[in-house]
């Protein structure tokens, strides 16, 4: 009987699981799903590998095939523990009129439908039952990703849905207020919470103070889950006269964090922002985040500051602010301060008609002599200079072919940092 059995001879079954998983890197998704529908065995020891290939990272629009995706994996036994982040896409349903009237039709069922989970609270509902279910949920990101979407046809994710972060901020809003409601009702844990975190040069997007609201009814629930967060990634839409009243209640809630990225858009172009004058709001935010807990903040009606005793690595930007308030916000979380990340960062000049004075490097030289701040890593890139009506770049030359470049890392681990960081200051140019 054994010649009828096609796997008697075959070797793969006997093969180690490291080089069968080495095997399958190689194969397309269908051919690696013909491999495991062809032996019990090889779909036993490639499970592993296929899980983690195609349910690690899922993500998910809000559209009623995609979410009963989402839904339908959480409760499957064995896929359900696999799934450890989750992408909400900020993509939408839209009505192009260069379609055909079949398409447009159909186009028309995706706005409705994507319009009926926004606002019948359903949304909230099925994320909350969806992320009960996960018991090793890690991350919940929002944002716009490049990547395959749960339950969307192939080849048609992306002819019918547009993103939408640009042209409606209000609504990546309303999806943050939505997930941390789903979040708190299904008492789900997850580490790290990201939103907006792409962002457009030419345009002011992200967050407004509005998203981050905490209705009453909830805040007895979501004050366990904002405390056990690691990980916060968020940027904020710089408005001129803009309240970032709500934030700050919501940054004094995650006590644990060890990561938080903050950055907040604004247009410093000359026509928009006379004179490139720093924006009070975004700094009266910024000295708060700067602020230790035995000062009080300017105003009565202000949240307490925040501690953040547990904070390693501060990624900011894009951001455009004064270096002072840069070396409080490192001076306060130097203690436990390992990692500072400065992307798309803008300072003024002091004198905008001083052409020999570089702001980034008296405020480098002042970082490496902060005390009781022990960085082991500083991230510097596309770092700028507003002075007398223009934008300048700071450019490093790089240590290996002397090219300048818009991005220096330097790390504890190779050199002495601080003394790396004042070599490279010297050589600091900016064009």
């Amino acid at each position: 009987m054994d010649r009828f059995n096609p796997q008697f001879g075959s070797r793969l079954p006997r093969m180690p699981s490291e080089v069968l998983i080495h095997i399958a890197s190689f194969l397309l998704p269908s051919e690696l799903g013909n491999v495991r529908l062809a032996c019990k065995t090889l779909e036993h020891k490639l499970f592993n590998f296929f899980s983690h290939t195609f349910f690690h990272t899922k993500k998910c629009m809000v559209t009623t095939d995609s979410l009963q995706t989402l839904l339908a994996i959480s409760k499957h036994p064995a896929l359900s523990p696999c799934l450890r982040r989750v992408l909400i896409s900020t993509e939408r349903p839209f009505i192009n009129t260069g379609y055909d009237l079949e398409e447009k039709h159909r186009m028309h069922l995706g706005v409705a439908d994507h319009y009926s989970w926004m606002t019948t609270g359903a949304l909230r509902d099925v994320l909350a039952e969806a992320f009960g279910n996960l018991s090793n949920l890690d991350a919940v990101s929002i944002g716009h990703f490049d990547c395959r979407v749960a339950g969307a046809p192939s080849g048609q994710s992306m002819n019918v849905f547009q993103n939408w972060q640009d042209k409606n901020p209000g609504y990546i809003d309303q999806l943050l207020s939505i997930v941390i409601a789903a979040l708190a009702t299904a008492q789900a844990r997850p580490q790290s919470i990201e939103a907006a975190i792409s962002w457009s040069s030419r345009r002011r997007c992200g967050l407004t103070d509005h998203a981050f609201s905490i209705a009453p009814p909830l805040e007895a629930s979501v004050t366990p889950l904002l405390s056990g967060l690691r990980s916060l990634h968020f940027v904020l839409r710089g408005v001129r006269g803009g309240y970032y009243d709500m934030v700050r209640k919501f940054l004094s809630l995650t006590r644990n964090l060890t990561w938080l990225r903050l950055g907040i858009t604004a247009d410093i172009s000359p026509a928009s922002l006379p004179g490139f004058d720093i924006d009070k709001d975004i700094e009266e935010f910024l000295s708060w985040l700067a602020l230790e807990e035995t000062e009080r903040p300017t105003n009565h009606f202000d949240t307490p500051p925040t501690a953040l005793r547990h904070l390693e690595r501060l990624d900011l930007g894009p951001l455009f602010c004064r270096s002072q308030t840069l070396l409080r916000l490192a001076a306060k979380y130097g203690p436990t301060l390992r990692w500072l990340s400065l992307g798309t960062v803008c300072l003024p000049k002091p004198d905008p008609f001083d052409r020999k004075v570089n702001p980034w490097s008296t405020f480098l030289l002042k970082l490496t002599e902060a005390p009781g701040l022990h960085l082991r890593m500083l991230e510097l890139d596309h770092l700028q200079v507003v002075s007398s009506g223009s934008v300048a770049y700071v450019l490093f030359p790089n240590p290996n072919t002397g090219a300048l470049v818009k991005t220096r890392t330097f790390s504890a681990h190779l050199t002495n940092l601080g003394e790396a960081v004042k070599e490279a200051v010297k050589e600091i140019t900016v064009k």
